[in-house]
């Protein structure tokens, strides 16, 4: 690009064993000769400690890739809930489920998990007719050294 903007608002609000984090951003591109883009996201977190080394988290999120391919290509909605248990300060265990949403109108501003440009870069099915959910189940270990 020729001139490039990127750019994020993030807040952290814990009381007690419950928190809440929210943050956009952004990403502004000018081309001379080619095609401007305005990337956006926003998402909202929140989480409970249960005690016993265990918390659980819900997580919404969108964002929209600015993609020029057309309708139903450039908005990714995507809602997660999952648990995370501390084994020790260094190592983390985390389950979650992502349920990527296709839309009310999937053929008119769908989903980008579906066929859309974002579909790579998060390891999901691109083949998908724009009108399909996504559901992913994720688990991992965290080892901090």
């Amino acid at each position: 690009p020729d001139n490039s903007l990127a750019w994020t608002v993030d807040a952290l609000y814990k009381t007690g064993s419950q928190g809440l984090t929210a943050a956009v951003y952004g990403n502004s591109t000018e081309n001379v000769g080619g095609t401007d883009t305005d990337q956006y996201g926003l998402y909202v977190q929140g989480s409970v400690d249960l005690g016993n080394d265990w918390d659980v988290f819900a997580r919404r999120e969108t964002n929209d890739d600015d993609d020029n391919a057309g309708p139903g290509t450039e908005e990714l909605q995507a809602v997660t809930f999952g648990a995370n248990h501390h084994f020790n300060k260094n190592v983390k265990f985390t389950a979650d489920v992502v349920w990527i949403y296709a839309g009310d109108a999937p053929s008119s501003d769908g989903n980008a998990v579906n066929g859309g440009s974002l579909s790579d870069s998060l390891g999901l099915d691109g083949n998908l007719t724009d009108d399909e959910d996504q559901i992913a189940l994720r688990l991992q270990l965290q080892l901090l050294f």
